[in-house]
């Protein structure tokens, strides 16, 4: 089943914008999956105060565009450093993929296979990132700076971490470079883009419940066939 992508794509594209601008080689992209089947899409980078200070009014501009998405970027500051992160959560992957607006952007195929079994899902995702497919647009987003002959080498130079954070570790076999908790981590380079391949086990709540209420059942009436059994034995009454 091919899928395309647009949910985070938003968030991905004004992050690798603001490495460009800011010749940043290190960022972070992180997608939440919470409890609840909401999710939060982050992305943050940090640079030093003078970096900062040459892209400060192209990093304006670039804030005026995710306001307009409904996305606040925030900027703190810590001694030399300057951390830039924004964030985005939705209700539901239903929101995400109403609240996008940017059904015209493919960076990414996803293959997602389902092996249902009494007690559980498998999940077999297979996404192939396809940013060579709007490295014109990346270069876009960073304005004036896409004039420049540098600023096109170094978009092709531009990578990234790639973080999923699922509420319980229900991963199977997967491809990330590594695992910390309930989180997975990929390191995504533009010139090289690798597909991020994963199992994810989803409990069916509803038949491990029967299954469980089965077991205790079963359990019960073992234990009362036992106790009938030594009392028959002793000749004591029922």
């Amino acid at each position: 089943m091919k899928r395309k992508s647009s949910g985070w794509a938003v968030l991905l594209l004004c992050l690798l914008a603001l490495q460009l601008l800011t010749a940043c080689a290190q960022a972070t992209a992180q997608v939440t999956v919470k409890r609840d089947g909401g999710l939060e899409l982050a992305a943050s980078l940090r640079v030093d105060s003078k970096t900062a200070a040459l892209a400060g009014s192209a990093v304006d501009k670039l804030e005026d565009k995710l306001a307009a998405a409904g996305i606040a970027l925030q900027q703190t500051r810590n001694g030399d450093t300057v951390e830039y992160r924004f964030a985005k959560s939705y209700a539901s992957v239903r929101d995400l993929q109403l609240g996008a607006g940017i059904e015209g952007l493919n960076i990414a195929d996803a293959d997602v296979q389902q092996d249902r079994r009494w007690l559980y899902t498998q999940y077999r995702v297979a996404v192939t990132p396809k940013l060579d497919a709007y490295t014109g647009m990346l270069e876009k987003a960073a304005g004036q700076w896409s004039d420049n002959p540098l600023a096109k080498l170094l978009v092709r130079t531009l990578a990234f971490d790639f973080k999923l954070t699922l509420p319980l570790d229900l991963y199977g076999p997967n491809n990330a470079d590594s695992q910390s908790g309930n989180t997975l981590t990929w390191h995504i380079a533009l010139a090289d883009p690798q597909p991020i391949e994963l199992s994810v086990y989803v409990p069916n709540v509803r038949n491990i419940a029967i299954a469980a209420a089965v077991i205790v059942a079963v359990l019960a009436a073992v234990i009362l066939w036992i106790v009938r059994s030594r009392r028959r034995r002793r000749g004591t009454p029922e």
